[in-house]
């Protein structure tokens, strides 16, 4: 059971879709979804590997968290927030 299933599962992690055609996921997202999905039976597990890793990293980094995890910032987490 991967640690990140919570935050597929809650609507966060989005596949980019195609430029012309908001109802259909880009061809490489495409791609990288149904190699995750036949996981653990495909014959590479990089996808899954670096898509984890990534959800990982950036949830302990709280970059990205699950709903019902909200929590009001503390005041030296606010000190790391840089807007662009």
């Amino acid at each position: 059971m991967f640690p990140i299933y919570d935050l597929i599962e809650s609507g966060i992690v989005w596949m980019p879709c195609q430029k012309n055609n908001t109802t259909k996921m880009a061809d490489f997202a495409d791609e990288f979804v149904t190699s995750i999905s036949y996981f653990p039976n495909v014959s590479s597990r990089d996808y899954v590997d670096t898509m984890t890793q990534a959800l990982i990293i950036l949830r302990d980094g709280s970059r990205i968290s699950h709903p019902k995890d909200y929590r009001e910032p503390d005041d030296e987490y606010k000190e790391t927030i840089r807007y662009y």
